[in-house]
């Protein structure tokens, strides 16, 4: 995974970096949290506190993942789609 070498020499090549790497991190940084709050749902499962992991661990869990999921999908939506072509719903 890597970056076109074209945009080293382009002119909005510091304002395209800046938002490549500030997406990523905000998908790295959703990652990570989602793993801590599946490994507390992990903790208090295996602890035995079942008030906890229901009412604690998976409200925090369905919270994240509908927020912060959600703009990581449309962060990834974003990057997969080819805006070059022209939209179906253009008026021509």
């Amino acid at each position: 995974m890597g970056v076109d070498p074209a945009w080293y020499l382009a002119k909005n090549e510091l304002a395209y970096m800046n938002s490549l790497k500030m997406k990523a991190a905000v998908i790295l940084g959703v990652c990570q949290m989602t793993m801590g709050v599946v490994l507390k749902g992990f903790n208090f499962r295996y602890q035995g506190k079942r008030l906890e992991f229901w009412f604690e661990a998976v409200p925090q869990f369905i919270l994240l993942l509908s927020l912060f999921g959600f703009m990581d999908y449309l962060i990834i939506v974003k990057w997969l789609t080819d805006f070059s072509q022209p939209s179906p719903i253009s008026s021509d």
